[in-house]
């Protein structure tokens, strides 16, 4: 709490120091200076996905969030910053069920300080992530009570992506948790991937891959691939997709599973 306490009493003096040193300075921008990550399963967006998991039963996965630039300011050397806060929920429910039983629920919250110039972009940012089993996956015998902890993570994370050429792009980063819950002392994570679309005109066709892979994890790394259509309005943009992932779960507090599924699905951007 501290360290959100810091970055709140910063930001007035960040928001008045902007214009002293940039060429143009915005409140509130409505452009993202780095792309949000299209194969990312915990990435903040509105999203639901229908998994089909091999060997078992299937699921109904949702995203709610979103990120929002605060302030952004191009600089005398023709490079742009942007300072931000993003953060959602990402929850998993087992559907096969009759009173689809609610497994699990990540919520996170991020302040990401962005530089772009020219074909890269890169970000540096601070991201919680709080995870919760669902009463009703307890209910079930999966995991007893008295096996229960709880599960937080406090990273700083920093990624460069490049941009070759208009329809492709590709990323990688690493990341540090200085706070793990359960505390462990592997606290390394590396995450990169790749996306390409068509360009020209309000519909595209794109194909992306993430790739993540955590130390606490034998640095055992999970794969997702996602193929589909997105159609861009004046204000906000809709896709839908189908989605390959293999690997360990994505939520914190399932980490240590691993599984394979494929998922169709439906996301906006506002």
């Amino acid at each position: 709490m501290k360290f959100l306490s810091a970055i709140f009493m910063a930001l007035p003096a960040v928001v008045c120091a902007a214009p002293a040193f940039a060429s143009d300075f915005a409140f509130l921008p409505r452009k993202k200076l780095f792309a949000p990550f299209i194969a990312d399963p915990q990435y903040p967006a509105f999203a639901v996905r229908y998994s089909m998991i091999a060997g078992g039963t299937n699921r109904a996965e949702i995203n709610m969030g979103d990120e929002f630039a605060l302030v952004s300011s191009r600089l005398s050397s023709g490079a742009t910053v942007q300072f931000g806060i993003m953060g959602g929920v990402a929850a998993r429910f087992n559907i096969s069920e009759i009173t689809n039983d609610f497994e699990i629920a990540d919520f996170t919250l991020a302040f990401p300080f962005d530089y772009s110039l020219g074909p890269w972009a890169l970000r540096a940012m601070y991201w919680h992530t709080s995870s919760h089993i669902g009463d009703d996956f307890i209910k079930s015998g999966a995991i007893a009570p008295q096996l229960l902890s709880k599960h937080v993570t406090d990273e700083l994370r920093f990624y460069a992506s490049y941009n070759p050429a208009g329809f492709l792009r590709v990323y990688a980063g690493p990341g540090y948790a200085f706070n793990l819950i359960p505390s462990t002392g592997e606290r390394w994570r590396l995450h990169g991937g790749a996306e390409a679309r068509t360009s020209g005109g309000p519909v595209s066709l794109f194909a992306a891959a993430d790739l993540q892979s955590l130390q606490r994890n034998g640095w055992n790394p999970s794969f997702t691939a996602r193929t589909g259509v997105r159609r861009e309005g004046p204000t906000s943009s809709a896709s839908v997709w189908c989605e390959f992932f293999s690997g360990r779960l994505p939520y914190l507090g399932f980490m240590a599973a691993a599984e394979t599924k494929w998922s169709l699905g439906f996301g906006f951007e506002m």
